[in-house]
């Protein structure tokens, strides 16, 4: 099946069936879900694991540089 988002928590692509859970646990919908990647690292900060977009603004405040 082919992956419908990325989870940027999980580091973990899902097709529609198994992407479930994060759409009805309440700890799952918190993560951050994304168009599908093949490589989800390359979204992520590898000093703090947040994803560089979405997390710009705290990174001027801290200093992580991308």
């Amino acid at each position: 099946m082919k992956a419908v988002k990325s989870c940027l928590v999980c580091l973990t692509s899902y097709c529609h069936t198994h992407l479930e859970p994060h759409q009805r646990v309440s700890g799952l919908k918190r993560h951050q879900l994304v168009e599908p990647m093949d490589r989800l690292e390359d979204r992520m900060c590898l000093v703090s694991f947040y994803d560089v977009e979405a997390r710009a603004h705290i990174y001027s405040a801290t200093g992580c540089t991308f």
